[in-house]
């Protein structure tokens, strides 16, 4: 919904619960391999994690405000 209008810009449809088991099942499998992985190489993927946001910063930024109040172009100057 947008913020400046309260008019409806997208649905997301609702998960369902086998969905959303599914997904927190796939979590709690993947966790042991995330926790037993060294320090460092999850420092080298968080790194990249935060280097994609950066190198996409104005798609997600235009993404954002496309569905939120023209005061959110404020925070675009405040991330610069």
């Amino acid at each position: 919904m947008s913020q400046a209008t309260q008019e409806v810009v997208s649905r997301i449809p609702l998960t369902t619960a086998d969905e959303f088991r599914a997904a927190v099942d796939a979590a709690r499998t993947a966790f042991p391999g995330w926790r037993s992985t060294p320090v460092t190489a999850r420092q080298r993927i968080m790194f990249k994690y935060q280097e994609l946001i950066r190198a996409n910063m104005v798609v997600l930024f235009l993404n954002f405000f496309r569905f939120s109040s023209i005061e959110t172009i404020s925070y675009w100057f405040l991330l610069q």
